[in-house]
């Protein structure tokens, strides 16, 4: 506006001196073209001026919608200066590292905001600088990258750097995206992976092992079924090939309910009926049951219990408690060769706890925990030269858990194992029978 005043006040001089009777043509000429480039020059002047106002508005809009970008983005985004160290970030990104202040993670280092090892091994410190490097060489980086947050937990993201200029200083935009779910993923799916490879071969080896138990009495049964047709056999030979079979048949019999009784556990289909029966008896019954086997072994067998008979009436499932029992003397026997075995139970917590020591072989640590776990016999030689079809425990182990009760176990290498397991303690009405428990010992029950 300025410059406009000041042409027209030239150009009202410019008229008072042209209507001047002493001007020349020359002197008119002359300052014609003075006017008309002060004209021009102001005009292109305004028209400069235009031309700023409108770059730095369209600047301040690129700024502004950079800035908007920046701070919307749900990614979050960092920049990294000239000292390896962030010098700006998003909201984003102090969200997901669980920072509130900015200024407080302003000048770190990428490691800082690290484990001390990446995934592969390095140390996060010496690979965060070789990324930046690969980064303003190539113009562009992609990797990925396990941080820490403020908690101290570990998450991993994408990580995308692209060197950016700012005021002709090399910077580098620094874009993260959330990986941890899907790495996660991953993981699960290689051990599901591993899982079913391992169990397949356990599958595999059960099978191989369940042949031989079939075929072991299967084989004893036809063979002494062919001892039976001959004619000059003896009484006595006839009476002793009679008992073999009914011993090979009863053991193919127990090896045909655990199969039947293990697919029942696997369709969900496993039933517990519960009946008021004698506690003491059902004990007492096994112990004389096998009390035969560990006699011919050379070992004591001892049981404890820790109720009157006229107390010992309780609700439960005698059968499935009477598997479980089996299963365990069976064990004990098995894999004990001198000393002693003792079972039996206490009362504490409302439970009944009951209770199985030998002084055997033990567990070994490498199998320990997975020692429940179907098929597992299979793959371990010491238990294969005992015999068995690897179903017991895990059987075992449903029973129980179908009475809502727990099993475990304590054990030693070579020193003998214990095992544990517990059930609702639910009393019965009582028996008539008066009679004490016959086969009453008072040594001191083992802790749990």
């Amino acid at each position: 506006m300025l410059s406009l005043h000041l042409l027209h006040i030239v150009l009202l001089d410019i008229k008072s001196v042209l209507t001047s009777a002493w001007m020349t043509p020359l002197i008119v000429v002359i300052l014609l073209a003075v006017m008309m480039s002060l004209f021009i020059y102001l005009f292109a002047k305004r028209k400069d001026t235009a031309r700023l106002r409108d770059a730095f508005q369209l600047l301040e809009e690129s700024e502004l919608k950079y800035r908007t970008l920046f701070e919307k983005s749900i990614d979050p985004i960092l920049i990294i200066g000239a000292e390896n160290t962030f010098i700006n970030c998003n909201h984003s990104a102090l969200r997901i590292l669980r920072i509130e202040q900015k200024d407080s993670f302003i000048g770190s280092h990428p490691s800082v905001i690290s484990p001390k090892f990446q995934a592969d091994g390095q140390l996060s410190e010496k690979k965060a600088e070789k990324m930046i490097a690969l980064a303003h060489k190539k113009g562009f980086h992609h990797f990925e990258w396990t941080h820490k947050d403020g908690n101290g937990a570990l998450f991993v993201v994408e990580v995308s750097l692209t060197v950016i200029s700012i005021q002709n200083k090399p910077l580098l935009h620094v874009l993260w995206h959330d990986i941890t779910e899907q790495v996660q993923t991953k993981k699960d799916l290689v051990i599901a992976k591993e899982k079913a490879e391992e169990s397949d071969k356990l599958k595999s080896a059960f099978l191989s092992n369940m042949s031989h138990e079939v075929r072991t009495p299967m084989n004893s049964i036809l063979g002494f079924s062919q001892l039976l047709l001959l004619p000059n056999i003896t009484e006595d030979e006839r009476r002793s090939y009679v008992n073999l079979i009914a011993k090979s048949g009863n053991q193919l019999l127990s090896i045909l309910d655990n199969i039947i009784d293990m697919s029942t556990i696997e369709a969900g289909l496993m039933k517990i009926n519960e009946q008021a029966f004698n506690i003491n008896h059902l004990l007492e019954e096994k112990h004389n049951q096998v009390l035969h086997r560990t006699h011919s072994k050379g070992l004591r067998l001892i049981l404890q219990k820790e109720l009157e008979d006229q107390f010992a009436v309780i609700e439960a499932d005698p059968f499935r408690l009477g598997q479980v029992v089996d299963f365990l003397l069976d064990n004990a026997i098995k894999f004990t060769e001198k000393g002693q075995i003792v079972f039996g139970y206490g009362i504490g917590n409302g439970r009944i706890n009951f209770f199985f020591q030998d002084s055997g072989i033990g567990i070994h640590q490498s199998i320990s925990k997975e020692i429940f776990n179907r098929f597992r016999q299979g793959q371990n030689a010491q238990q294969n030269h005992y015999g068995g079809t690897g179903l017991g425990l895990c059987i075992s182990k449903a029973i129980i858990e179908n009475m809502s009760g727990d099993i475990h176990f304590k054990t030693s290498d070579q020193n003998g194992t214990t095992f544990f397991f517990s059930i609702p303690y639910k009393k019965a009405k009582p028996s008539r029978n008066k009679t004490l428990a016959s086969h009453k010992h008072y040594e001191k029950i083992p802790k749990n």
